[in-house]
């Protein structure tokens, strides 16, 4: 008999060099099929350093295309250049490239990604299939393109199922990159309110804020952080590596999360979180998750279930020192968040996509 032939698979994203949520996505799907598959990267070879210790994603046996080398083509000669591929996946940046791979995957993050229905980029639509996070994306998609979108959502690596015990300590963990509108996370409103309760409420608790700094604009914004954080038990950590932040995960007993807190999300749902990978590990990790229901975070948490949501700063205060106050419960819930984020596995992410390509 003779051997399968390898599907070739194309992968790119104009936001490589963010090593933000999106771009994990990608990068999973491709370390997932490197494997096993021919594997393309359309990335500058200087991000390649970062992906490891960033998300601790292995993406050897990968080819790499150059950015210039891809963009440099004109519409006809990327067109005859991308038949090649078996399957070709792009995280949209709004724009729209006529396709000539068999299969084509419009990954869309968030509103502010989504094409424009303009009569040609519709027309340059018709060769590519919607791919979406949450359902909260999909029915934005639908009523902006009239068009059917398939949801499915990022994974976390198995590594932040891990059962070796970490000794949880009194500590409250976000996580989000640090840069301005559209999709800001709200990093100074959860410092506010920790630092007008943390005497009364929650004495000996620290407030941990990570995140990756990958924009000029979120200079900015770490330093008004952490002139707002001084005389504090806030402690501000810029562009963590992946151990470090694993290690903070298992740590950390609470995981806070603002983003969409005080936006008109009707005007702006992309000020909301599109989905909440972040919100995801700390939950795998044993954190219990207090978040902002707003955007496709209400998906993963469900309210006194497997976490908690807040809409007023006394609210995200009382129920934290709840569990500040009662570690039994804490446990409890820790452990059904854990559970449910087993959902999002990568086994289950694999699976979707071999049923995808097949």
């Amino acid at each position: 008999m003779g051997s399968v032939r390898k599907l070739n698979i194309g992968f790119y994203s104009p936001y490589f060099p963010m090593l933000g949520g999106g771009e994990r996505y990608l990068l999973t799907i491709a370390s997932l099929f490197s494997a096993t598959q021919s594997t393309s990267l359309v990335i500058d070879p200087s991000v390649l350093k970062r992906i490891f210790t960033t998300f601790g994603l292995q993406v050897e046996n990968t080819i790499i295309i150059h950015p210039y080398e891809f963009l440099s083509l004109n519409t006809l000669n990327r067109f005859r250049y991308l038949r090649k591929f078996d399957a070709f996946f792009y995280t949209t940046d709004g724009s729209v490239f006529f396709s000539s791979s068999k299969k084509n995957y419009l990954v869309i993050q968030s509103p502010a990604h989504i094409p424009v229905a303009t009569i040609f980029n519709r027309i340059k639509l018709s060769n590519w299939e919607s791919l979406c996070y949450s359902s909260f994306m999909r029915d934005i998609i639908q009523k902006r393109l009239s068009r059917n979108s398939l949801i499915i959502p990022p994974a976390i690596d198995n590594i932040f199922f891990d059962q070796k015990r970490a000794k949880k300590r009194n500590i409250i963990l976000t996580v989000g990159r640090f840069f301005p509108h559209p999709h800001n996370k709200r990093q100074e409103v959860l410092i506010e309110v920790f630092k007008s309760f943390a005497k009364r409420a929650l004495s000996g608790w620290k407030l941990v804020v990570v995140g990756g700094l990958t924009e000029e604009g979120g200079n900015k914004v770490v330093g008004q952080l952490k002139k707002l954080s001084e005389g504090s038990a806030v402690e501000i950590k810029v562009n963590v590596g992946f151990k470090e932040l694993l290690e903070l995960y298992r740590e950390s007993k609470v995981y806070w999360h603002a983003a969409g807190f005080g936006e008109d999300l009707e005007t702006n749902p992309e000020r909301a979180e599109h989905f909440g990978i972040t919100t995801l590990e700390a939950m795998a990790s044993g954190c219990v998750p207090i978040i902002f229901p707003a955007g496709g975070q209400v998906e993963l948490v469900q309210d006194g279930e497997n976490g908690y949501y807040w809409k007023t700063p006394q609210e995200l205060i009382e129920k934290t020192a709840l569990l500040s106050q009662d570690d039994k419960l804490t446990q409890s819930v820790a452990r059904r968040a854990k559970e449910s984020a087993r959902l999002y596995s990568l086994d289950n992410l694999k699976t979707s996509y071999e049923k995808l390509l097949e």
